[in-house]
């Protein structure tokens, strides 16, 4: 925008040019006695510019170049009579500006002001002011031109203060005793509150123990279930935390003193029937290649007790926009052993392609394996049972062909009396990750299984012996009800 008002003064043959900026630079302070706050604003509040300077040039009615010259901003304070009032309204005295006068002869004159960095380098923020000026005989025309300037507005933060406090333990039970002997299942349960209200999550730990002893743990949420295979005393710590990415926790220890002689414990074990259904799509390449190189020494590990692996894989329907010319929903690969060789050689057979979409047939792998779906052996009667679902992509819901949905997953579930344990592989990717954890946590929950995770290709057979973990504890040491 160019703004120019005209004002005769009585010099012979001259015209004197006054530019001024828009933006405003900062004055010192905000005003007022802070210093009884903890602290204070730091920053001005007011617009600033890159201007040094203004280059002005004069042309003629030909648009030839009359005079041209560089003049930095003025130290005085401006003058706000020199703009027209009637018009303009009346400028603040803070305005920068610089002032030039040229000596020329009487004629129509096109006056340009451009703000400058320097000498050299125009201004980036502020930009050129253009007007027309009438020199007389006898007499000097003055003429003001305002360079607008940008500016970036002001926001506001509103900030609220709150205090958090961590969660408190209140009560712990242990039943039946402390003392126990080898191999009998003691369990704990423990009350803790939150005094802001925030949601509560617990840890357990065994912070010691007699040298080089073993036992079996089981957590479930609140409820801890400890098998001792060795006599001596064990310190557990249980920790309460505020369920916040940087949680605040108050902890507490106890111990349990267990006599007897050593033993494997394996007489009392539970029965324990697992499906390890895997997704095959092309992106879990890596991770397979890895369960299979070491599944066989997990199972060696986990596998305390009557334990019988199956294996299945799924990928989606063969169709667009699901899946590829080729694929499958589910496909039975291992009957029921016991051999964990076999289920090693299994998975290392399985092929991986194809997937298109994000989202598999996850439901129909599922209720198929509850359906045990091409089996020559089923379920055992009295097992433990339990589908450990690993895979990077979440499931349709509803899913095609099928209608499946989490409803009917469940349904067939508690039916069967299946558990599903999930573990979710993620490749870094935002919105793909966060679809696959929500679907595979509310499988796991929702089927009273547990939901584990892994971004590393490296600790995928890992993250199994841990899910694994969970079912060899509790078909040794199954945890009582919560009660508190």
């Amino acid at each position: 925008m160019t703004i120019s008002t005209w004002r005769p003064i009585a010099i012979k043959l001259a015209l004197a040019l006054t530019v001024v900026s828009c933006a405003v630079a900062p004055q010192g302070t905000p005003g007022g006695d802070v210093s009884a706050l903890q602290g204070k604003l730091a920053i001005s509040l007011l617009a600033s510019d890159d201007v040094a300077g203004f280059f002005f040039e004069v042309t003629d009615a030909g648009g030839m170049v009359v005079v041209s010259r560089y003049v930095p901003l003025e130290t005085e304070t401006l003058d706000p009579t020199l703009v027209d009032t009637s018009s303009l309204g009346v400028l603040g005295t803070m305005h920068h500006f610089s002032d030039a006068l040229f000596v020329l002869p009487p004629g129509t004159y096109k006056v340009t002001a451009t703000p400058m960095e320097s000498e050299m380098v125009p201004s980036k923020l502020c930009g050129p002011a253009t007007g027309t000026a009438m020199v007389t005989e006898s007499s000097t025309t003055e003429i003001v031109l305002v360079s607008e300037c940008k500016a970036t507005a002001n926001g506001a933060l509103d900030v609220v203060a709150v205090l958090d406090h961590p969660a408190q333990i209140t009560d712990l039970k242990i039943q039946s005793s402390k003392f126990g002997t080898t191999c009998e299942c003691l369990s704990a349960t423990v009350k803790a509150v939150d005094p802001d209200g925030d949601a509560v999550s617990y840890a357990w730990e065994v912070v010691s123990k007699p040298n080089g002893a073993k036992y079996n743990e089981h957590v479930a949420d609140n409820v801890y279930s400890f098998q001792a295979h060795d006599p001596g005393n064990y310190e557990i710590k249980v920790t309460a935390c505020d369920a916040k990415p940087n949680p605040l926790c108050s902890s507490l220890t106890f111990p349990l003193h267990i006599s007897g002689q050593a033993s494997d414990c394996v007489g009392a074990a539970q029965e324990v029937d697992v499906i390890i259904a895997i997704d095959t799509t092309g992106s879990m390449g890596a991770h397979i290649e890895n369960i299979g190189a070491h599944i066989h020494d997990v199972l060696d590990a986990v596998s305390i007790g009557n334990f019988r692996y199956a294996l299945v894989d799924y990928r989606d329907f063969p169709e667009a926009p699901y899946g590829d010319p080729g694929d499958w929903p589910y496909q039975k690969d291992l009957d029921f052993v016991t051999d964990h060789l076999a289920v090693a050689t299994a998975v290392q057979g399985l092929a991986v392609g194809g997937g298109n979409d994000n989202p598999e047939s996850v439901y129909s792998a599922l209720v198929r394996s509850i359906n045990n779906e091409g089996f020559t052996s089923p379920w055992r009667t009295e097992a433990a049972k339990a589908i450990l679902l690993i895979g990077d992509g979440p499931a349709h819901d509803p899913e095609p062909n099928t209608g499946h949905t989490l409803a009917s997953l469940v349904a067939a579930a508690k039916a069967a009396q299946v558990r599903v344990f999930t573990l979710a592989v993620t490749h870094g990717s935002a919105g793909w990750d966060d679809e696959t954890r929500a679907s595979f946590k509310e499988i796991a929950s929702a089927t009273g299984g547990e939901y584990f995770e892994t971004p590393n290709v490296d600790e995928t057979d890992e993250t199994i012996g841990k899910a694994l973990s969970q079912l060899t504890a509790e078909s040794i040491c199954p945890a009582p009800a919560p009660t508190m």
